[in-house]
């Protein structure tokens, strides 16, 4: 019996036992399902049996069906959604609807309702029958499907029990000549252990060479790497007394090469090599401590300011070098002879100009090798590898930037202090010119360097112009009063133009410009 057929039968047996006999109480009372005829009675509505209807009408109204079939699916189509609902309450929502269209006591629209209800209820009980049966093929097909995969596993298990059968009695049949063979393999791995470490003994032994040598080619990088990698064999072999002496003069040497790479870092600021940063930046990668490195670096750049002004001054002062250690940068500056003031300021400007172009370079060389690094990564770097180089990157960009202004600051105070002590009244007006010229090319290098303006440098530089053309004013005044108490003054024949005078020949190209704006606005005025 199917599951259509099952249904269908189950329905007929329910309704019969629901329907009350005619005999009375008394014949009620011998039946076998008094209670089911009780609560039918009780009900205000007999039960409907679609699936009889169903089964009864399929023989004698066979013929009706395509008649029927386009009705059946208005019925379906307009039936309401809330009645798919199975937590809704569809009785409420009838007398609601009763009661809206104001039919509520009216029997003849609760009776065609519940026709309505009566009608939608069956075209949805056929539909559910219909498509019940049309699944039957599928629902047989996977019961065939699992009936195989149950006989799969049974023999499965048949035949790990089977395997397991046969292991055990392998082991059980295990001979001494087995043994043996694995004896004698593990014998043979032992050796080859043994010459492996022979080999990793042998190749330390020559260690000390290879590091002299990649040192002397100053390939830091190669130098280091080798260190490391015989850090780690000296831990792996840490148990022979020979190894263990080597493990501590690789420290050794370790620490002497990272002492050799601080010496060539500070060498950076007044010599900057690509090609040698490139492996000092390598060897300081393989140590970890490439952030450390660029703090180092700043550390050099400002310290590199401070000597190479003492270094500066000390080559232009008539003081002694034993006295002059004990003299600070101001009184340096002081010492400084009037006549070597331009010659200082000069060479001193020329210094730090070394240093400024040191910066640039290694500023530029970290954003070409950031731009490098933003190139697709390979497939064996992992995510954190990645983290840490984005966040290293981010870290050297950043201190670039702000170590630039620093620098600047610290040159722009050297070059104010020396200005701001020194006596520029004393000097002639052509070197006042020059020293001039030589703050207004500070100016545009700060400007190009690191956007600043200088403001500290113009304004000592401002206080020393106006203090200098104060003197400048009255000395020309009094060599003016001399001029017109000594000289004799006679007409000349021809004058048409005031650079005719030897007072004005210096400045002739100027005075030539102005003249020829003055025409140009005339001309176009006119």
């Amino acid at each position: 019996m199917g599951f259509t057929d099952y249904y269908v039968h189950q329905q007929q047996v329910a309704r019969v036992a629901a329907t009350p006999t005619s005999a009375g109480p008394a014949k009620a009372s011998n039946h076998t399902v008094p209670s089911a005829a009780s609560s039918s009675s009780s009900s205000s509505m007999p039960p409907y049996d679609w699936a009889e209807e169903i089964s009864g009408e399929r023989g004698t109204h066979g013929e009706q069906d395509e008649l029927t079939a386009a009705s059946d699916q208005e019925v379906l189509e307009s039936t309401e959604a809330i009645y798919f609902d199975g937590g809704s309450n569809t009785g409420l929502h009838e007398l609601r609807k009763l009661s809206e269209s104001g039919q509520l006591l009216d029997c003849g629209s609760i009776e065609q309702s519940m026709g309505v209800l009566r009608r939608q209820h069956r075209v949805i009980s056929k539909k559910v029958l219909q498509l019940i049966l049309e699944q039957r093929t599928a629902c047989d097909a996977e019961f065939q499907r699992i009936r195989e995969s149950e006989r799969l596993l049974r023999d499965t298990i048949a035949m790990c029990r089977t395997a397991r059968l046969k292991l055990d009695t392998s082991k059980l049949l295990l001979t001494t000549t087995n043994l043996e063979i694995l004896a004698a393999y593990k014998k043979r791995q032992t050796l080859v252990n043994l010459l492996r470490t022979l080999n990793a003994l042998k190749s330390m032994r020559s260690i000390d060479q290879r590091l002299q040598r990649r040192l002397t080619d100053a390939d830091y990088g190669g130098a280091i790497a080798i260190l490391l990698e015989n850090k780690n064999l000296s831990q792996r072999f840490h148990e022979y007394r020979c190894v263990e002496s080597l493990s501590h003069k690789l420290q050794d040497t370790l620490l002497l090469t990272e002492v050799q790479l601080e010496s060539v870092l500070g060498e950076m600021p007044s010599e900057f090599e690509p090609a040698r940063y490139q492996k000092l930046q390598e060897a300081y990668q393989l140590l970890g401590k490439q952030l450390i490195a660029m703090d180092q670096l700043h550390m050099n750049f400002v310290s590199s300011v401070h000597t190479a002004a003492f270094t500066v001054l000390r080559q232009h002062m008539e003081v002694s070098v034993e006295e002059s250690k004990k003299l600070t940068y101001e009184q340096m500056c002081e010492c400084v002879p009037m006549d070597r003031y331009v010659h200082c300021l000069t060479a001193l400007c020329r210094t730090f100009w070394k240093i400024l172009v040191s910066y640039h370079q290694i500023r530029c060389w970290h954003q070409n090798r950031c731009l490098c690094e933003k190139a697709p990564a390979e497939d064996g770097d992992t995510a954190s590898d990645r983290s840490s180089a984005s966040f290293q990157q981010e870290y050297i960009r950043q201190k670039l930037e702000s170590g630039q202004f620093r620098l600047w600051n610290d040159i722009q105070s050297k070059i104010c202090v020396f200005i701001g002590t020194g006596r520029l009244y004393a000097l002639k007006y052509d070197q006042f010119v020059q020293i001039l010229a030589i703050v207004q090319r500070l100016k545009k290098v700060g400007v190009e360097f690191c956007e600043s303006r200088s403001e500290k440098l113009l304004g000592a530089m401002q206080l020393q112009s106006m203090e200098f053309f104060q003197r400048y004013h009255a000395s020309c005044l009094e060599e003016i009063g001399l001029f017109f108490d000594h000289e004799v003054w006679v007409p000349i024949g021809s004058f048409h133009d005031v650079t005719q005078l030897q007072e004005y020949r210096n400045f002739r190209h100027a005075l030539a410009r102005t003249v020829d704006r003055g025409g140009s606005s005339v001309v176009a005025a006119r």
